[in-house]
Formats: structure tokens, C-alpha cells, sequence
């Protein structure tokens, strides 16, 4: 019965039990999750710049619909005054 040794010249290792085809494949892998990585994270930002935009901009109508309120209001308590006055 024969015995080989590592140190053997025939005893060659292919290079995929070394993991150099595990290494190329999760490198590729790798780089693809963080490609969608960065396009997911460049919507997310988006959306939440729209977010605070649309924000924005409902506060500054929630602000225009007090001062109409409050404008209506002045003129419907000053007619009220008004009217007592004449009376």
C-alpha cells in the first residue's frame, strides 16, 4: 500500500479546495447585494426627501387655512358687533 504526503509533487490540490472559486463567487455576490443595496438606499432617499417636502407643504396649507379661519372668523365677530351697534 502506497502513501502520498502533501509535500508530494503528485499530490496536487485542485484550486477550488482552496476556495479561489468560493472567493471569485461570493465577491461577485457580494458586490451585487451592495449594488442594490445602494439603489434601494437612493430610492429611500428620495422618497423620504418627498416625505418632508409634501410636509412641508401641508404645513404652510394647515398655516393659510388658520389665517382664512381666523380672518372669517374677525369678520363674522366684527358684523356681529356691527349689528348690535345698529340695534
Amino acid at each position: 500500500m502506497t502513501t502520498t504526503t502533501l509535500l508530494e509533487p503528485n499530490n496536487v490540490i485542485p484550486s477550488w479546495e482552496f476556495g479561489g472559486e468560493e472567493k471569485k463567487e461570493v465577491s461577485v455576490t457580494m458586490r451585487k447585494l451592495r449594488q442594490q443595496f445602494d439603489q434601494v438606499r437612493r430610492e429611500v432617499n428620495q422618497q423620504e426627501q418627498e416625505l418632508e417636502r409634501l410636509k412641508r407643504k401641508l404645513e404652510q396649507k394647515q398655516n393659510e387655512e388658520f389665517a382664512v379661519e381666523d380672518d372669517v372668523f374677525r369678520k363674522t365677530s366684527n358684523i356681529s358687533t356691527s349689528k348690535t351697534e345698529m340695534e
